[in-house]
């Protein structure tokens, strides 16, 4: 049989035979060594993380304990921190000329062990002067994290004037 095939033909057979052969021994013993490279890294990752589990857990215990300190501490502040908040904004509101729209009644959210204060400020003024209040409150007095911000550009009617105001979310973070 092999003797009527020509040299094209029998190199052809060989070729496709070799490759079958191939196959046949990657899925018979190569594969399985394959997957089981594999699984060992895998398991080898595992290993080292749960090893850092212990250094983890006590860096995040140390941390939780510098979070209560710091609420501890700032006990006082948070007691009057609305106050606090509308006499710092009065106070830059005086030295420049941005004038305060709104300052509603705060929204409190109580969590577990926590409660979160969200104030509401509505400001107008120059973009500057704006942003430089936002720097103040969230930068340099810290008196709470500023989570939205979100200028509007109205046309007043009467002037005829555009009057960009800013209203800023403010949240402090209270432990209960």
């Amino acid at each position: 049989m092999l003797k009527q095939l020509t040299y094209k033909k029998k190199n052809l057979v060989l070729i496709s035979g070799i490759a079958l052969f191939a196959l046949i021994v990657y899925f018979l013993a190569i594969g399985k060594t394959v997957d089981l490279y594999f699984q060992c890294n895998e398991l080898k990752e595992q290993l080292e993380f749960s090893n850092n589990a212990s250094e983890q857990l006590n860096l995040l215990q140390k941390q939780m304990n510098e979070i209560d300190g710091v609420f501890e501490s700032n006990s006082e502040l948070n007691k009057n921190y609305q106050q606090g908040l509308l006499e710092n904004i009065s106070n830059y509101c005086n030295q420049t000329s941005v004038i305060l729209r709104e300052f509603p009644t705060q929204i409190i959210l109580n969590e577990r062990d926590f409660s979160v204060e969200t104030n509401l400020v509505v400001v107008e003024g120059s973009f500057t002067n704006l942003l430089k209040l936002v720097y103040m409150l969230e930068q340099k007095n810290k008196t709470g994290k500023v989570s939205s911000l979100l200028f509007n550009s109205k046309k007043d009617y009467k002037t005829k004037q555009l009057t960009l105001t800013a209203s800023i979310y403010i949240q402090n973070i209270k432990k209960k």
